[in-house]
């Protein structure tokens, strides 16, 4: 493994990286005996590191903590942060080398080890990763200390909301499960609701594109008989919508795999801190059981509209190569008088 962490940075040092920007966004989470708090503030560069080590008073009675940073990309992709503050800033969260490795090639899915850092307690920290269309999330937790560091780093848009609105979501679900934080896998939950919700949503607007495609070449379920007929340039945009579709429905459909993989959540192990329960973790046991089920059948739903994608594409190819007064007939009339 040292090998790998050592090989990683070295490689590193071909990521790029934009102009900073001179404020980040902060997540802090404190569970305290009979509540749990959150705060979301704007910090300055240079106060970064200091904060996600934060030593303030109000954490002697804290049982658990949470700090997530947030990073913006630009338009090409690129990091909106100085390259040595990122690194310090991964050394600040105790995420080690190999982190730079899957950050640098944006593997998709999840990944989780343990540190090989020495800290000097029993167990070293947890490191998790996870890579979806919405963006990428790598975190650490320390069960000695009961914190959790993460960043997130949200894509510019996941072909449903942009990223402002990627990380308002995050936020928000984060905060309706904000009693777990005691828990290592919060934040793989969380974004496992929020990559589920994102499936829901593209199922819905493609099966409206594909309705609409089926309309408009008179092929399939979804036929108006005040429907004209296609001429050439309509059934070349026609064609481009569909070719979109099945794209984004290919990706759905791997990311119904990572969701599932997501899903996967080890709840067995109980967390240090005194408010942790049994019929807490029942609750998300239930959740995840729900939310497997909901993905299963989501597949289903998005390879049947793949199925029906990849009918209109072969529809639009014979009436692209068919004379015009042949277009938009019924399929097996187009296909007999070949």
């Amino acid at each position: 493994m040292d090998g790998l962490q050592e090989q990683a940075k070295d490689l590193f040092q071909n990521q790029k990286f934009a102009a900073p920007t001179a404020r980040y966004s902060l997540v802090e989470i404190f569970q305290y005996q009979a509540s749990t708090e959150s705060h979301h503030k704007s910090v300055l560069a240079r106060d970064l590191l200091d904060s996600v080590n934060c030593a303030a008073s109000q954490l002697r009675s804290a049982t658990a903590r949470l700090y997530l940073v947030k990073i913006d990309r630009n338009n090409a992709g690129q990091l909106q942060i100085a390259k040595q503050l990122f690194l310090d800033l991964l050394h600040a969260c105790r995420l080690e080398g190999y982190v730079q490795y899957l950050i640098e090639h944006e593997s998709y899915g999840l990944q989780h080890f343990t540190s090989t850092m020495t800290s000097g307690n029993l167990r070293n920290p947890d490191i998790f990763y996870i890579n979806t269309v919405s963006g990428m999330l790598l975190w650490s937790y320390d069960s000695s200390s009961v914190a959790t560091r993460a960043i997130f780093m949200p894509r510019n848009s996941n072909s449903v909301f942009d990223n402002v609105n990627i990380f308002n979501a995050f936020l928000s679900t984060l905060d309706h499960q904000k009693d777990f934080i005691n828990y290592p896998w919060l934040l793989q939950f969380v974004c496992v609701i929020e990559l589920c919700r994102w499936l829901d949503l593209v199922h819905g607007f493609e099966l409206q594109r594909i309705r609409l495609v089926e309309e408009q070449t008179r092929h399939g379920s979804w036929i108006s008989e005040s429907q004209e007929k296609l001429d050439l340039q309509q059934l070349t945009e026609v064609s481009q919508s569909v070719g979109f579709s099945v794209s984004a429905l290919a990706n759905a459909v791997r990311h119904v795999h990572i969701a599932l993989e997501l899903l996967n959540i080890d709840i067995s192990s109980s967390p240090p801190s005194a408010t942790s329960s049994q019929s807490k973790a029942e609750l998300v046991r239930e959740a995840t059981r729900l939310l497997s089920r909901q993905v299963h059948y989501r597949k289903l739903d998005l390879e049947y509209l793949q199925e029906r994608s990849k009918n209109q594409v072969s529809i639009i190819f014979i009436q692209l190569n068919q004379p015009k007064e042949h277009r938009n007939e019924p399929r097996d009339r187009v296909i007999l008088q070949e």
